[in-house]
């Protein structure tokens, strides 16, 4: 069996022109790059929160921020702040928009196109010419899932 990791979409696409694939430290800076569809306000708005959740926006990594997130409206589920309450539920959804739109803009060649062309990997190519067949690839990355 072989696993393509977020790792992978980075690495096989290093070399192509327009936005990398983000891994988890770079993927709010990524994402603030992104144009057109409504996804530059959507970022704005989320690095807004982040930055009044850690005062910091650079360096704070998507499992760390989604995690506390998360963890935060579960919380508030049962446990009511007597000062004015934060509404976890609705940045916890706009992250996971946020997450769905980078996935979509950056393994493709022109986001604006009415037809979806994804950046070619060679090297993603290479790997899966080179399989066995019968040999299972499993693609947890946008990226390898175009390619297989």
């Amino acid at each position: 069996m072989l696993i393509f990791g977020a790792g992978a979409s980075r690495g096989g696409l290093d070399k192509v022109p327009g936005v990398p694939p983000p891994v988890d430290r770079d993927f709010l800076d990524i994402a603030n790059q992104l144009i057109g569809h409504g996804t530059p306000k959507l970022a704005k708005k989320v690095l807004n929160d982040v930055w009044q959740l850690y005062r910091r926006t650079n360096g704070v990594g998507l499992e760390t921020y989604y995690r506390d997130l998360e963890t935060r409206a579960i919380i508030g589920e049962f446990a009511k702040t007597a000062n004015q309450p934060k509404d976890w539920r609705r940045r916890q959804k706009e992250l996971e928009e946020l997450i769905r739109r980078v996935y979509v803009h950056t393994p493709v060649n022109d986001t604006y196109a009415s037809t979806v062309e994804p950046k070619v990997s060679k090297i993603h190519k290479n790997i899966l010419k080179k399989l066995e067949p019968g040999v299972q690839a499993t693609a947890v990355s946008p990226q390898a899932q175009l390619v297989q």
